[in-house]
């Protein structure tokens, strides 16, 4: 156990110094830093890059509709149509909006000089649709107060649930389980790839500099198995806690409330949930670090690390993939299966059962079955790592593994 305890600390040791996990934490904490801070970030490279559109408004009704302030501005205007051209063909617009009333109907005539950018377009034709309908409803002879309110009139909805056991979720509430879950997916996709293939890496460099033919004479094989996936997994855990801690500083330090708005979401998501999402992200790390070391082990050099490596990446990348495809309806039958196949829950059920009805019992089960194919996975490296781990055979990988086996039991 000593000698275990002394391979997890330098190896861990050894990792967390080295200057490429020091670069990629850093350069996750600027990410994670700029995100949170995007928009005093766009103010600093936009600067004064306000885009000024002059109005006419000749239908006198719809002024009130252009913001004066913001990225995109509108100033109105009662110059000519010819004098305004000029104006923009000199920079002293950026624009010129003209709107006329026809027939009961809002034309818009939108003049510029240089080709605008595709924001600037999205917004006057935002604007411009606004008008127009508000326009449209003025034909009523409503009031302008009139017609704004049945322009803005929203209904709120009142879902009654006639089940006892009610537990479902309001739309809001499952599309910001959707956004959480997206986010952990995308980190368990990044952390996965990273450190599946760093402990697969590790063991096929140790395997090919013969370093592990001198380790194995003092340790035992499933000491050194077990010294690599749990010093790579505190790694891993290292620089989660470090992004963590950074998020939350960030938000709490951010210009913009976002503190209060993050919390406010965080009300949505249940106890059972955030357990949940943890439990499937540790559970899915274990697993294919467990897969990784054994791959490493079957390799006889480094540069067969990225072979061995492929069908952990072509699992992963399913699983992410059907993650996004999940996110615009999560009861798809495909989303259902993946989320109970154990290499692909770990990303799929937390987006069922944050953005459906799903019930709570249904989730442990696919727990279940993942800390069940972990145990079963565990076990089986374990004894083909015992052969693998020295072996220097040729041919591929499947042939490699199939002697192993043939061998191990």
């Amino acid at each position: 156990m000593d000698r275990t305890l002394l391979l997890i600390k330098q190896n861990y040791l050894q990792k967390v110094k080295a200057k490429s996990f020091i670069f990629m934490t850093l350069l996750y904490m600027a990410v994670i830093l700029v995100a949170v801070n995007w928009s005093s970030v766009k103010d600093i490279f936009s600067g004064d890059d306000n885009v000024t559109i002059a109005l006419i408004d000749e239908t006198k009704q719809l002024g009130a509709t252009f913001p004066e302030k913001g990225d995109v501005h509108f100033k109105a205007t009662s110059e000519t149509k010819k004098a305004l051209e000029k104006k923009v063909k000199d920079g002293d617009y950026d624009g010129a909006l003209i709107l006329t009333g026809k027939d009961k109907k809002l034309s818009a005539q939108f003049i510029t000089y240089e080709a605008p950018s595709l924001t600037t377009q999205q917004t006057v034709e935002t604007y411009v649709d606004t008008a127009s309908k508000l326009y449209g409803i003025q034909q009523l002879n409503l009031s302008a107060a009139e017609a704004e309110t049945l322009l803005s009139a929203q209904t709120v909805i009142d879902e009654v649930s006639l089940k006892k056991d009610d537990s479902s979720k309001s739309s809001e509430a499952k599309m910001i389980g959707i956004g959480v879950s997206y986010v952990m997916g995308f980190l368990i996709y990044l952390f996965v790839i990273t450190y599946s293939s760093m402990i697969t890496t590790d063991i096929a460099s140790e395997k090919g500099s013969r370093v592990l033919e001198v380790l194995m004479a003092s340790i035992r094989p499933n000491q050194h198995l077990m010294g690599k996936i749990i010093s790579v997994f505190l790694i891993g855990f290292t620089q989660i806690v470090i992004l963590v801690v950074t998020a939350l500083v960030g938000l709490k330090l951010a210009k913009a409330d976002l503190w209060s708005s993050v919390a406010d979401m965080a009300k949505d998501l249940s106890g059972a949930y955030i357990w949940i999402v943890v439990a499937f992200f540790l559970l899915t790390l274990l697993l294919y670090l467990t897969l990784g070391a054994l791959m490493g082990s079957l390799v006889s050099k480094v540069e067969e690390a990225g072979q061995a490596t492929m069908p952990l990446m072509m699992l992963m990348m399913a699983g992410f993939f059907s993650l996004i495809y999940g996110m615009t309806n999560p009861d798809t039958v495909l989303v259902k299966i993946l989320s109970f196949v154990p290499f692909t829950s770990g990303m799929l059920m937390p987006l069922r059962y944050s953005s459906t009805d799903l019930s709570l019992s249904m989730a442990l089960i696919s727990l279940a079955i993942l800390f069940v194919t972990l145990a079963v996975v565990f076990v089986a490296t374990v004894a083909l790592y015992r052969r693998s781990v020295l072996t220097y055979s040729t041919g591929s990988l499947w042939t490699k593994f199939k002697n192993v086996w043939k061998f191990t039991t």
